[in-house]
């Protein structure tokens, strides 16, 4: 489509019609910039995973701030980004990111379920809680989620509600000491 719009763009300047030359012009320049941004913020993005499986924060947090600057409605960048920022210590930066990423996959029970690890570290149970019995209810058969909703229920007092989430994540196979959830 960029070819045909510079054919354009050039048939439109050696007819004299400078003003559709340049209109087509500004259209075909548009549409690569969008492109460009599109594949930078997927690097950025991947860069930002790769820094945060490494280890290494605030690489990761910079790289994923870069992808969500080029594409702010990214839910995997936004994502990951949650994850980083909840690592690094920011936690409305983080809960910002989760939203955002759960705005374009609220489906999503991985999301709901780091989202809910995430605000348990924040000291924010309520809505920990709520993040993880979604997570639960989108992906029943994910034993470390109703592993950690469990133990948050139990922490708060919910002793009948937590009891059957652990033994839900029991016949699952998770809470076991190498499969149980982050504290």
């Amino acid at each position: 489509q960029g070819d045909w719009s510079s054919d354009v763009c050039s048939s439109d300047l050696k007819s004299g019609r400078r003003e559709e030359a340049a209109r087509e012009f500004r259209k075909a320049n548009a549409l690569g910039q969008a492109e460009r941004e599109t594949e930078d913020a997927a690097l950025y993005t991947i860069n930002g995973i790769d820094s945060l499986r490494a280890g290494k924060i605030d690489d990761a947090v910079v790289s994923l701030r870069e992808a969500v600057a080029r594409k702010p409605d990214n839910p995997e960048a936004n994502y990951y980004l949650g994850i980083a920022l909840a690592q690094s210590g920011d936690s409305e930066g983080s809960i910002k990111a989760f939203r955002m990423a759960l705005e374009k996959r609220p489906e999503s029970a991985e999301i709901h379920y780091n989202f809910g690890i995430a605000l348990r570290q924040m000291g924010r149970p309520s809505e920990a809680i709520e993040e993880l019995k979604q997570a639960t209810r989108l992906r029943s058969e994910d034993g470390l989620a109703h592993c950690a909703l469990g133990k948050l229920l139990l922490q708060e007092g919910e002793n009948a509600a937590g009891e059957k989430e652990m033994e839900r994540a029991h016949q699952l196979g998770a809470c076991n000491p190498t499969t149980s959830p982050p504290q």
